[in-house]
């Protein structure tokens, strides 16, 4: 088991990061623009929000699977990046238009986070005790805590930069730049109705 759990993570970070360029080629296949402007316009704040949910959290993140995270918005849930990764895949699925997105980001969020997130549940309980377990007592683990369960804590771009994350949001906006490009090539600019 522990074994099908290293192969999940370890293709992961690849899995994830092709649903938008297969969303890409879907749709730029298509003969008419899927998503109307409202929904890339919608899907574009999305993903925005998800890029910058997990700039913030890579910027409160210490040494991966060493540190106990718990300040920033690890203070109001405890997978900030992959709650963000899954509010830009959403993003890419209504710029999208495309109805089966939704399954296709909901399967490879259930095949590789889903397992992801247990392992590394155990894994913070094995190395922090008492602490993680009071942490997880009181954040939850995949939906937003108003109010801040720890209030100290500064972000840190270096700590973002260690983390590689300042490298994903421009690739996304790579991305979605290329769903705003289509849109206009498809002769609609509009979008569908």
């Amino acid at each position: 088991m522990r074994k099908l759990m290293l192969n999940i993570q370890a293709y992961r970070t690849v899995a994830t990061g092709l649903a938008p360029v297969v969303l890409l080629l879907a749709v730029w296949q298509a003969r008419s623009a899927a998503a109307s402007l409202a929904e890339i316009i919608a899907g574009t704040v999305l993903v925005g929000a998800g890029s910058g949910l997990r700039l913030w959290a890579a910027g409160h993140m210490g040494a991966k699977g060493e540190d106990l995270a718990a300040t920033g918005p690890y203070a109001h849930t405890r997978n900030p990046l992959y709650m963000g990764t899954i509010i830009a895949g959403l993003g890419f699925c209504l710029a999208s238009g495309l109805w089966w997105s939704y399954i296709l980001i909901f399967s490879l969020f259930t095949l590789f986070y889903i397992p992801t997130i247990i392992s590394e549940e155990r894994l913070m309980a094995e190395r922090h005790g008492e602490t993680y377990r009071d942490y997880a007592r009181h954040v939850p683990r995949f939906s937003w805590r108003i109010a801040s369960h720890v209030q100290s804590g500064a972000f840190s771009f270096g700590r973002a930069v260690m983390h590689k994350e300042h490298l994903v949001a421009p690739q996304l906006l790579i991305l979605l730049a290329l769903f705003w490009l289509r849109l206009f090539i498809s002769g609609a600019p509009l979008g569908r109705a």
